[in-house]
Parts: C-alpha cells; sequence; structure tokens
C-alpha cells in the first residue's frame, strides 16, 4: 500500500537488516502524509500496520473500504469527502513507475 501512494519502497533510506525488523517490531512506520495519498487510504493503511494483529482489519474489512473507495472514485456513490480526497491525491505528483493504464 505504501509503494502505491507513494511511489517508494518503505524504508528504503534504512539498510534492510535485524535492526530494521526490530525497530518495526517497536513501532517504527514510514513517514506518509496526506500531501501524498488520500487521508482515507493512509488511515487504512496505518490500520493495517497496527502492530497488534487482532487490531488490524481483516480482508473482508479491506475489500469493503477499497470498494467503497473505487465507488466514490468512479462517481457510483456521493461521498463527497472521500471523492475530494482522491481528486487532490490525483493531481500530486506521482512516480513515473506507476504511469499504467489499468
Amino acid at each position: 500500500m505504501y509503494f502505491i501512494a507513494t511511489g517508494r519502497q518503505p524504508f528504503s533510506n534504512h539498510a534492510h537488516d535485524e535492526v530494521l525488523a526490530l525497530d518495526i517490531c517497536n513501532g517504527i512506520r514510514p513517514d506518509i502524509n496526506d500531501q501524498e495519498a488520500p487521508k482515507c487510504y493512509i488511515d487504512l493503511m496505518k490500520w493495517c500496520w497496527n502492530s497488534n494483529p487482532d487490531n488490524r482489519p481483516n480482508v473482508a474489512e479491506v475489500h469493503k473500504l477499497v470498494d467503497i473507495f473505487h465507488l466514490n472514485t468512479c462517481g457510483e456513490q456521493r461521498d463527497y469527502d472521500i471523492q475530494e480526497q482522491f481528486k487532490k491525491a490525483n493531481n500530486l505528483p506521482h512516480s513515473e513507475c506507476l504511469e499504467c493504464e489499468i
């Protein structure tokens, strides 16, 4: 999710070693803000990052939220807050590696 939002690998400025693994276990997470992705997407990503697995969303919850995001971006639903967050994100600079047709 982080790479999709930012075009960067998480922790690209850290060695991927046991120190990073321990830091992650102790709660370090990649930096991201609403200048890089819609807030609702960031909130979902951070929910998935919860250090307690019991507090993370299950696949059905993630699927439901992604469906809501999709329905709002294609105009089938009218949550204007979500629509505005995605419109704003579409105007942000994106990594060239993410430019593709789906």
